[in-house]
């Protein structure tokens, strides 16, 4: 019997199993060790399978929630943007207390209602503050936010009714019907511009005689670091027209010096009304119309006398208009 089968047979009397049954019984230990090693890690699976399923309930409630909570923020961004505070201001000096003030009317089921106090007819709105998108309006530059609140004001009263009789219209009214006159137009742009942060020392709605016909007219003061880069640069501080009658968006406005349009009317917005000092008028074109003399007490626009093509060719003359 060679050596190794001496051992064998050794090995087999004091164990009682053979080498080979030895290897067997290690492997089956194997084997069973890894079965419990599967079965866990099947267990794990099928827990993490349950945890995933959960978390994925608990995700989309959190997501609903989620969504209103974000609802909530614009709809409050809205709000604040429409109710917000108002850029502070301090009446302008050149304001005075006496003199021509123009006093708008409202007509109601054929009712003329005197407006007493001018500031009460500008008003914020929901609807005006999604037609300019306000959020994106407020971050610009002075002028450029001004320029956007014209182009949208122009093209929103599509088009153009002269009242029978006197009636200043609310904006939202103006807006739903698309249709308006000269103190509609000027308005609704006031109104945007206390929206997107315009102060009130710095917009008005002015009244006046002009070259086509007593007329409203929106202005706004820009100095010279807010022209840089503009297409008025180097034109000067001072007080702008942004006429809002016209059928198609100018590429600038006119300075309101050395211009057709006077304010004798004297100058109203959402805070301050009054007539210019004359102490000031030479920053307001002279305020009267060299052809108009006394006072303009009783005057009332009338639109259906107004130069429109007059304005219209005015506007051209100086600027080439946009598509």
């Amino acid at each position: 019997m060679g050596i190794l089968s001496w051992i064998s047979e050794q090995w087999k009397d004091l164990t009682g199993i053979s080498a080979l049954e030895s290897d067997v019984v290690n492997l089956t230990a194997k084997v069973k060790a890894q079965d419990d090693i599967l079965y866990q890690m099947d267990k794990d699976k099928l827990q993490l399978a349950k945890d995933k399923i959960a978390l994925q309930a608990q995700n989309s409630e959190l997501q609903g929630v989620v969504n209103v909570l974000n609802g909530a923020v614009e709809s409050l961004k809205t709000e604040l943007a429409v109710q917000g505070v108002e850029v502070p201001s301090v009446k302008p000096d050149f304001l005075g207390t006496n003199g021509a003030v123009y006093r708008p009317n409202i007509q109601v089921e054929g009712e003329d209602i005197s407006v007493m106090v001018p500031t009460d007819i500008y008003t914020r709105s929901n609807l005006l503050a999604k037609k300019i998108d306000i959020s994106s309006l407020k971050s610009l530059p002075k002028y450029a936010k001004v320029v956007r609140v014209w182009a949208y004001v122009i093209n929103a009263l599509t088009r153009y009714t002269g009242d029978k009789r006197d009636n200043w219209q609310l904006h939202p009214i103006t807006i739903l019907r698309g249709t308006g006159d000269c103190e509609d137009g000027s308005i609704v742009f006031l109104d945007a511009c206390r929206m997107v942060g315009i102060p009130a020392s710095q917009a008005f709605n002015t009244v006046g005689n002009t070259s086509f016909g007593y007329h409203s007219y929106p202005i706004v003061w820009f100095d010279d670091a807010e022209l840089i880069g503009t297409k008025l640069e180097g034109a000067g501080k001072g007080w702008y027209i942004f006429e809002t009658t016209l059928d198609y968006v100018p590429t600038a406005p006119k300075k309101l010096n050395g211009s057709e349009y006077w304010c004798e009317g004297g100058l109203q917005n959402w805070l301050y009304y009054g007539n210019v000092k004359p102490e000031n008028e030479g920053e307001f074109n002279g305020v009267r119309m060299p052809t108009a003399t006394g006072s303009v007490k009783g005057k009332r626009i009338d639109n259906s006398k107004l130069d429109k093509e007059g304005i219209k060719k005015y506007w051209r003359d100086d600027f080439v208009c946009q598509k």
